[in-house]
């Protein structure tokens, strides 16, 4: 009687390994159990929802069958050895491609922590206006769409008019790339016939709601030249103090690891008050940056060049050419060592608890 018992757990306890394993992946996949009933169809296997929801049941899972696991896995694209091994593991590999390259579904769990409103501080995009442009962006599932929403609405003041703003929102979707673990959201303005397009690394977040972001933006810009524009864009779950800003919009610059800065502006950020002593004491000496790499730049505005008594053609060379020895970078990314300090930040810096500002009117 002990020993049929002890198999009988024994049983048991290997059936929870598996059913673990099969909820690991179904969540980590970003598939709802409806998803999952509709693979195995496609594959051929026809598979029942009372029985998806006996064999995922976290406390006594049953219903297990050799055709149920091999043929959820084949649909899956899972491991087979993995999903059946006797060992404790839970976490078994995932297919880098499940036939699915795109997520949208709202009621997709790749989503869930992400769901939710955020402020949204970026640059303006005409130089001779300064200040952020805020708002919000919120990610929300909507009733009769089964794509996950999202809607952008930002304030901006009108500088040459003195306190006046106007504000403009913005509604799309939200698509999700396991393989590139990249969120794309795209919205549109119908009224003023504007796009803006949004990139946003993606990680998994099993027991915590997104708290912040940084990634690119790409838009057209204010003013009369209407070009493409690409920018950074923070959102965070708490809306940025002036006691923060400083930290937060050299984040938003179009930088680099290799960071320049003129020997003026040393200057004022060896005097800035909030430069950490620590800092100061291992990389500033007087006048000097410790640790940095001393060269000289010429700075020339295209504009001197334009202007010279030359052909068009020798100007447009010489303008060519000299970008070409140029320093400018090729390209700006946002680093997951950006994201993940950024985050460290803004967790330590803002307070406890503050509601979410929304854009003004």
């Amino acid at each position: 009687m002990t020993k049929a018992k002890d198999n009988a757990d024994l049983s048991s306890e290997y059936i929870k390994k598996i059913s673990a394993r099969l909820r690991f992946a179904i969540s980590r996949l970003g598939y709802t159990q409806a998803e999952v009933i509709k693979k195995c169809g496609e594959n051929g296997y026809k598979l029942s929802r009372p029985m998806l929801s006996k064999m995922l049941n976290e406390k006594s899972p049953s219903g297990f069958t050799i055709a149920n696991v091999s043929n959820i896995a084949e649909s899956l694209h899972l491991d087979l050895n993995q999903l059946l091994s006797s060992g404790d593991k839970e976490i078994i590999d995932l297919p880098v491609s499940n036939g699915e390259t795109i997520i949208s579904s709202s009621e997709s769990n790749l989503f869930k922590n992400y769901i939710g409103d955020y402020n949204l501080l970026m640059y303006r995009t005409i130089s001779d206006e300064s200040g952020p442009i805020t708002g919000t962006l919120s990610l929300m599932k909507e009733k009769g769409n089964p794509h996950l929403v999202a809607k952008i609405r930002i304030s901006v003041d009108r500088n040459y008019i003195k306190g006046s703003k106007i504000t403009k929102e913005y509604q799309g979707t939200v698509r999700l790339s396991q393989k590139m673990r990249a969120l794309y959201i795209t919205c549109s303005n119908e009224k003023i016939g504007e796009d803006v397009f949004i990139i946003l690394p993606y990680i998994v977040l099993e027991y915590e709601k997104l708290y912040s972001r940084i990634g690119l933006a790409l838009v057209s810009c204010a003013g009369v030249n209407r070009v493409p524009t690409a920018q950074r864009i923070l959102i965070t779950k708490k809306p940025i103090t002036k006691e923060q800003e400083k930290y937060i919009y050299g984040q938003l610059l179009m930088n680099r690891a290799d960071i320049r800065i003129s020997l003026e502006q040393f200057k004022k950020f060896s005097q800035d008050s909030d430069v950490p002593d620590s800092f100061k004491k291992i990389f500033i000496n007087g006048d000097e940056l410790k640790g940095a790499i001393t060269t000289t730049y010429y700075h020339i505005n295209e504009s001197a060049i334009r202007n010279a008594e030359m052909s068009l053609s020798d100007r447009m060379k010489s303008v060519s050419l000299l970008r070409l020895y140029s320093d400018a970078p090729k390209y700006t990314k946002v680093s997951s060592k950006t994201n993940e300090l950024l985050y460290k930040l803004l967790k330590e810096l803002n307070p406890e608890t503050e509601p979410l500002q929304p854009a003004e009117e």
